[in-house]
């Protein structure tokens, strides 16, 4: 039985953590890289991903009025807001809508989800959010739906893609891409 030896060296002098694993004479792997940039780099990654995190569950909670009045507020604080910012593709009653900015997205969602009594989604649990600098992406899907004004029920599920940037500071959303599933196993 081969004993494996993990040796780590943190140097105050020099800042930088060696990692080296072996197994007998071979080396199996060595990691050198400077403790504060691998503390930083990870530690912004973190709180990208959670603030993209929280942006998807509050872009879930306005499809989701549930009883309410779908009215589009909110939006704002999620999607790029200037034309021709954003791209939109959705697939919707077997034709794709394209939209270009938040404007056309709610002048396009708002009166179709007002026939709704009722409404809501969720997304299954398979969100994925990949950070790479000032760009980001998602990908999930999603179930749900509900009842129009009478009475007749709607389910549904997609599948999604949106792409965040950095803008200002901010994440905001810049693409969305949905395409609807048959929702036959909803």
């Amino acid at each position: 039985m081969k004993r494996l030896f993990v040796s780590a060296i943190a140097t105050a002098l020099t800042g930088f953590v060696t990692l080296t694993a072996s197994a007998g004479e071979q080396t199996l792997f060595s990691f050198d890289r400077p403790v504060k940039e691998q503390y930083v780099a990870q530690s912004q990654t973190d709180l990208d991903r959670q603030q993209i995190e929280q942006l998807t569950q509050k872009w879930v909670d306005l499809w989701s009025p549930k009883d309410r009045p779908f009215t589009g507020e909110g939006f704002e604080e999620i999607f790029a807001t200037g034309e021709n910012e954003i791209l939109v593709f959705d697939n919707v009653e077997g034709s794709v809508v394209v939209l270009h900015s938040l404007e056309e997205y709610l002048d396009t969602w708002v009166p179709m989800m007002q026939q709704f009594a009722f409404w809501e989604i969720a997304i299954e649990d398979n969100l994925e959010i990949s950070v790479n600098g000032d760009l980001a992406v998602t990908t999930f899907s999603f179930v749900g739906g509900g009842q129009d004004g009478d009475g007749v029920e709607y389910t549904l599920r997609q599948y999604g893609t949106h792409t965040w940037k950095r803008i200002d500071g901010q994440w905001r959303l810049v693409h969305e891409h949905l395409t609807a599933g048959d929702g036959s196993d909803v």
